[in-house]
């Protein structure tokens, strides 16, 4: 298509005054201002340029007070590369293993007073899952041993705090077991930081994915271990919001 030739005018017009303008700001800002008494006396005999740099240094002043003292934490959740299914004897596919790595990208501490994780999968698969207890590798990480029951975490100012936390299952009956099955499911970590309770809704969240297959899904679903044991089903990818 052919320019329309009044285009090349508009340019140069548009060009011309925007130069005038940006030479005109420049001037004004150069030269001294005769201002008003009262900003005389808050001013005193600053120049343009000068009073520009103090309201920018006052700008940067009030902004370092803020992230400081007033700012709320900011906690993400970054998970670790695997989810752990849980089969204990008498207790198959119940829990979950996470490696749970909290980081507080503000000044000021937060607490993190509650985790929930909800596990979504085929078959309209949902089952909700509540932090239990902390626990730690041993045996050169064949086995976990438990620290811990659960409490609030308290994450201190651009700093991390790690943890491996267990989740155990609600809503089922004794020695129900989740119908896993095999396909892809997904993970929804959902966090409570500086909430006074857990009517509040949550402010943190993570969501990774990870799939299950046939061998292990006819072991979640059938088998009887004789020895605590648990399936590392590497995430296949995962996402952090506040």
């Amino acid at each position: 298509m052919a320019a329309h030739p009044e285009t090349p005018r508009v340019v140069q017009a548009v060009h011309d005054t925007v130069l005038a303008v940006v030479r005109d700001t420049v001037v004004r800002v150069a030269e001294p201002v005769h201002r008003p008494e009262g900003a005389v006396r808050f001013f005193g005999r600053m120049s343009g340029f000068e009073i520009i740099v103090a309201v920018v240094a006052l700008t940067n002043a009030l902004y370092t007070v803020y992230i400081s003292f007033f700012q709320r934490a900011r906690i993400a959740l970054r998970l670790g590369d695997q989810v752990g299914v849980v089969l204990n004897p008498n207790d198959v596919g119940r829990k979950l293993h996470l490696r749970c790595n909290f980081a507080n990208a503000a000044a000021n501490m937060g607490t993190i007073q509650h985790l929930e994780a909800v596990v979504r999968g085929p078959q309209n698969f949902v089952q909700r899952f509540r932090w239990h207890l902390f626990y730690k590798y041993v045996g050169g990480g064949n086995a976990v041993q438990k620290v811990a029951d659960v409490y609030p975490l308290a994450v201190a100012g651009r700093e991390s705090h790690l943890e491996f936390i267990e989740f155990d299952a609600v809503g089922l009956a004794q020695g129900q077991r989740p119908p896993w099955v095999l396909g892809r499911y997904s993970v929804e970590v959902e966090g409570w930081i500086n909430r006074q309770n857990r009517t509040q809704p949550p402010n943190l969240r993570t969501v990774c994915h990870f799939s299950v297959g046939a061998t292990e899904a006819s072991a979640l679903q059938q088998s009887q271990p004789q020895q605590p044991n648990s399936f590392p089903f590497p995430v296949e990818e995962w996402e952090t919001a506040r």
